[in-house]
């Protein structure tokens, strides 16, 4: 018979900016160790080590609340030195909190029950995603970007104000160009504050706003902008005040602008570096941006994973919570994605507009939720939960999209099972009959 391996023994750690708490416990619950370290390596390494020499031989596994963020550096660190590192969500940790018990909420506390979730094998607690550098990588660059898209809609609601307060006929004439177009843009930044713009001529106007829109608007626009502009009747002081305002929305915007198309080249680098990026690229409805979020968001997860675990990570599965007779509406659990919830959610609404199948499918969903609240949006989800059973097979296969094998894997289902297109039960039937499969 072959050797009996030995129980591991399991480390929590509650990470913070400045100090880590780690809480040792043995194969029988026991505290081995519990003590308080500086965020630094050497103080870090010193405590792993240690650690590994109370085990006596038995594996090291570390229990994190999250392998990025704070505790990136620390996940480096410790599986250099051969720790095994597990991962359970916050969400998680506070339902085992409630479990068992925590009058006073410590450091010490956390990270003895984070290492109390390991040993009991608590459900959610589950071997640490591995992500490649690639998905690092846009991981990295997507969140980043997401700030700053939050930053540019700030400034331009900040100069939307401003431009109701200098000049209200800016956004009440009709046929005006948008105060979060490039055509504003531009005239603000030729004419800071609309300022001496009322005495420009037209063709010096003219040719700004052709440019800025492309060709889209001329001297039409240029009158229009001119005549508005003369509307201003603010102090010559108040009205340079407002001006240094928009003045420095602009700049901000311009430079968001210039860091979200850079952010958006390197994306682009590191799908085309990813082997899967090209066949996600491939399914209607996504572009680059989309691509990005689930290869960085998604992908570690659904290399390990389930289908049906992934597509609830990313939103698209309701769970019920309801008990007894309750009649409670399904609802989103609270360990979900938002951002790969969001991607998927774009990439179903986007794919109405270019794939016939994702049409015929939407359209068929609609009529089987005639009685819902809001048909379209659940619709909608139902689209994008039908998405992601084929993102997943992408993923784990690496080949491409292809409408002609997906409409006949649809007709075989089909005939194989004729009851496809009935109304399930509890709803009424449609008005309408569905449209004919493709």
């Amino acid at each position: 018979m072959g050797r009996k391996e030995k129980e591991a023994w399991w480390l929590g750690s509650d990470c913070g900016q400045e100090e880590h708490h780690f809480v040792l416990l043995d194969s029988a619950g026991e505290i081995r160790l519990s003590r308080r370290v500086a965020y630094r390596r050497t103080e870090v390494d010193s405590l792993l080590m240690e650690a590994l020499e109370k085990a006596g031989g038995h594996p090291v596994r570390m229990a994190v609340e999250g392998t990025r963020s704070m505790g990136m550096a620390l996940v480096l660190w410790a599986e250099n030195l051969g720790v095994e590192i597990w991962q359970a969500p916050g969400l998680a940790l506070n339902r085992y909190r409630e479990v068992e018990g925590q009058p006073v909420k410590t450091d010490e506390r956390d990270a003895y029950l984070l290492a109390r979730m390991g040993l009991v094998k608590a459900k959610r607690c589950r071997p640490a995603m591995k992500a490649t550098d690639p998905e690092l990588n846009l991981y990295r660059l997507g969140r980043f970007r997401e700030r700053l898209v939050h930053e540019r809609t700030r400034a331009y609601n900040q100069l939307r104000a401003i431009l109701v307060e200098v000049c209200p006929d800016y956004l009440s004439t009709p046929g005006m160009c948008q105060p979060t177009s490039a055509t504003t843009l531009a005239v603000l930044s030729r004419w800071p504050g609309l300022e001496g713009l009322e005495r420009a001529k037209v063709p010096s106007i003219t040719e700004c706003v052709r440019k800025a829109s492309r060709g889209r608007f001329g001297e039409a626009l240029a009158r229009l902008l001119r005549r508005v502009a003369a509307t201003i009747a603010w102090p010559k002081s108040l009205r340079f005040i407002a001006t240094f305002e928009m003045t420095h929305c602009v700049e901000i915007i311009r430079r968001i602008n210039e860091l979200v198309a850079h952010i958006e080249q390197l994306m682009a680098q590191e799908v085309n570096t990813h082997p899967r990026g090209a066949a996600f690229l491939s399914v209607p409805g996504h572009g680059l941006v989309t691509t990005a979020t689930l290869l960085g968001e998604w992908g570690p997860l659904a290399r390990v994973a389930r289908e049906a675990g992934c597509a609830t990570y990313g939103g698209v599965t309701p769970t019920s919570r309801q008990s007894g007779k309750g009649r409670d509406r399904a609802r989103r659990s609270g360990n979900v994605n938002k951002r790969v919830l969001n991607a998927l959610y774009k990439g179903a609404l986007a794919s109405l507009r270019v794939s016939e199948i994702d049409q015929a499918y939407f359209q068929r969903k609609r009529l089987d939720y005639a009685g819902h609240p809001s048909p379209h949006i659940a619709a909608l989800l139902a689209l994008a939960r039908q998405r992601h059973k084929l993102l997943y097979r992408l993923f784990h296969s690496g080949e491409l999209y292809d409408p002609e094998r997906v409409k006949q894997s649809t007709r075989e289902r089909r005939e194989h099972i004729p009851s496809l297109g009935a109304t399930p039960v509890g709803r009424r039937p449609p008005s309408v009959a569905p449209k004919a499969p493709l």
